[in-house]
């Protein structure tokens, strides 16, 4: 975006702060706070400064929201802007204690949150590059959420930074607004997740690369059951996958 409009630099700085209203609209919306931005990044949380009851549902109807509004904002905004171009988002949630406070230098401080959930969120969701998805959840956000979305186990995933796997789901969107065909491709995927899961490569790659064309993460399992037929894991391996980028 920013090489797009190197000639009108102005331009840049008008559409990423309509881009942040947006996004940060729909934060506040669904009782969010709005922490602060990094670059053409927006960093929320729920529960500080005041509590936020159901606050896994909300981050949740966040992400799907602003997922909404930067669908209508590309369509009717951005081509003014970037004729050939859109805007894309991930989003990644974490769940966990953090410490809350004015943290900063003797000269100036901020009111922020720090601690392992918040750079856990921050890998979450820069791990989507990976897969192809948009809304990823570590399994607390997934357990505290509900049965109102319809999620997948996406990874048991090393994030950078980390030694154990954390296991990661992708909101895929709301009960019942869900087609048919997605659906079916969720059960499908699980089928051949468990099937990667057992070491049963062959048998997974079948199913993912039937599935590949229309899903990016199957097309990133078929990949990895492809390698691990040459090269099998080792025997202590129960499914991790190590991330090796932020």
């Amino acid at each position: 975006m920013s090489e797009g409009l190197r000639e009108t630099p102005e331009r840049l700085i008008e559409l990423m702060n309509r881009y942040l209203t947006l996004m940060s609209g729909v934060v506040n919306g669904h009782d969010g706070y709005v922490d602060k931005y990094i670059g053409d990044a927006v960093m929320a949380i729920w529960g500080a400064p005041v509590v936020v009851e159901d606050a896994e549902r909300k981050a949740v109807e966040t992400a799907l929201d602003c997922q909404a509004a930067l669908e209508i904002f590309n369509r009717d905004v951005v081509g003014e802007f970037l004729p050939n171009g859109k805007l894309g988002t991930r989003i990644g949630i974490a769940t966990g204690f953090a410490v809350a406070g004015n943290m900063g230098s003797a000269q100036r401080l901020n009111y922020t949150v720090t601690g392992d959930m918040v750079n856990l969120s921050a890998r979450l969701e820069g791990a989507n590059k990976e897969y192809g998805t948009s809304i990823m959840i570590s399994e607390q956000t997934a357990l505290a959420v509900g049965d109102g979305f319809v999620l997948r186990r996406l990874d048991r995933l090393v994030v950078k930074g980390k030694t154990l796997p954390i296991t990661v789901f992708e909101v895929m969107g709301r009960t019942g607004a869900v087609a048919d065909d997605v659906l079916a491709r969720r059960e499908a995927f699980e089928r051949a997740l468990a099937l990667h899961d057992a070491r049963d490569f062959a048998g997974a790659l079948k199913i993912f690369t039937s599935l590949a064309t229309a899903d990016p993460p199957s097309k990133v399992y078929a990949g990895r059951c492809e390698a691990y037929l040459t090269n099998p894991p080792p025997a202590d391996w129960q499914g991790e996958f190590v991330l090796k980028t932020k």
